[in-house]
């Protein structure tokens, strides 16, 4: 019914969820709405919108918190996952994946760095994977995460995500029943550079993931992913899950958490009115959409 409003009404029209790719089954609408990419590209030559925006907000998890809390994590793994297994209860989203996630989690298990090489495998529980630095013993965690936790015991052979998040370099993040993921930001949030998935999922074939503020340009409000996170194609992965790693010791992964450091206020929310944070960039695309000022 939107896309049939007058176009001066459907120009002002701005719908935010936590996903705005849209389905395979409703890709006749997809000429008929504009994401964020279409704002950084029609800005220069000020084109006036006649159709609706659809955005993708951040998955609210944890407040913002300060640069220097994350910076003081003491980081031995090189890498972390955490989702439900390819059997039980991840079965559904196992099979919208495309298969990418089994084929991570049997690579990542074989890995002679894995913290759990000797620990079986359970189908009815969440998987946790961790490649250690060095060895392959790394489910550990500092008494400043048992603090903000409020943690006394941990269970050391399942630690949790947000355990494994805050002590790892990188995340692998792919998606689901849908292409974005919860998880990413808890990885965002406490410094894990995210190793995120394009295409691959079943009901919305091989759409680029339309994650926050996603541009390929460096103009206004947009984030540039590449500056902070590892992209790869799921149904390369799925073919050859070894690419994870290989684009991991490629990368620079210094320059990676600079660019995450800057990325993150823009992706996660805060309590604080004069910070900067997700709110902030969703309230200044609302008024440019509707030509109104905030009050």
């Amino acid at each position: 019914k939107l896309v049939r409003q007058p176009k001066y009404f459907k120009g002002r029209v701005v719908v935010a969820g936590i996903e705005s790719n849209l389905p395979i089954k409703l890709s006749k609408l997809q000429s008929k709405v504009r994401t964020f990419s279409s704002i950084i590209r029609d800005t220069p030559t000020k084109i006036i919108p006649t159709k609706p925006l659809f955005l993708t907000v951040p998955y609210p998890t944890f407040e913002l918190p300060e640069p220097t809390v994350i910076d003081g994590f003491h980081r031995d793994k090189l890498l972390s996952s955490y989702w439900a297994p390819s059997a039980g209860s991840g079965q559904a989203k196992e099979n919208m994946s495309g298969g990418v996630r089994s084929a991570l989690e049997k690579f990542l298990y074989s890995h002679p760095n894995h913290s759990r090489r000797d620990v079986e495998r359970s189908a009815g529980k969440l998987n946790q994977h961790a490649i250690c630095v060095k060895g392959n013993d790394c489910i550990t965690f500092p008494s400043t995460i048992r603090h903000m936790y409020g943690i006394n015991a941990i269970n050391e052979k399942s630690p949790g995500l947000h355990l494994l998040a805050p002590t790892s370099r990188f995340c692998l993040e792919p998606g689901g029943d849908t292409p974005t993921r919860s998880h990413f930001y808890v990885a965002a949030i406490f410094g894990c550079i995210p190793v995120i998935f394009d295409g691959g999922n079943k009901n919305y074939g091989q759409q680029v993931t339309q994650w926050p503020w996603r541009t390929e340009g460096d103009q206004g409000v947009g984030l540039k992913y590449e500056d902070f996170s590892i992209i790869l194609n799921a149904d390369d992965v799925a073919r050859d899950p070894s690419l994870v790693m290989q684009s991991i010791e490629k990368s620079d992964y210094d320059t990676l958490r600079i660019g995450l450091a800057k990325a993150v206020r823009s992706l996660a929310y805060s309590n604080n009115g004069q910070t900067h944070d997700a709110f902030t960039i969703l309230e200044k695309i609302v008024c440019a959409e509707t030509k109104m000022k905030l009050v």
